[in-house]
Parts: C-alpha cells; sequence; structure tokens
C-alpha cells in the first residue's frame, strides 16, 4: 500500500484560504487529533508495572 503524504506547506494553504471562524475550527480539528493519538497517563503505570495477580486497580490513582 502506497503511503499518502501532504507537507505542511499543504495544510498551512489550505488553512489560509479558509475564513477566520472556520480557521477556529480547523485548529480545533488538528489540536483534537493530536490528543487522541496520545497515550492516557494511567497506561504508562500499566506498562511499567510487573505483571503480577494484583488488580489493576490499586495501582491507578483514585477518580472521584
Amino acid at each position: 500500500m502506497k503511503k499518502m503524504s501532504t507537507s505542511k506547506e499543504d495544510i498551512y494553504q489550505l488553512i489560509e484560504q479558509l475564513q477566520e471562524n472556520d480557521q477556529k475550527t480547523a485548529y480545533d480539528f488538528l489540536y483534537y487529533l493530536i490528543e487522541r493519538s496520545k497515550k492516557p497517563a494511567f497506561w504508562e503505570i500499566i506498562d511499567k508495572s510487573d505483571p503480577d495477580e494484583e488488580p489493576l486497580s490499586s495501582i491507578l490513582p483514585q477518580v472521584t
């Protein structure tokens, strides 16, 4: 499968063509894509933990 790539310059040019209120929408969507790709912090704790019989709830921070 051939990888499709888009240059940052192409993205900048598209954003520049948008009306100002649509630029904000584009910004919000790009920010969402970045946040969606981040691994939740509690998975870092799980990944670093040694395998055992202890339930995960005992090592995760309590959410209130």
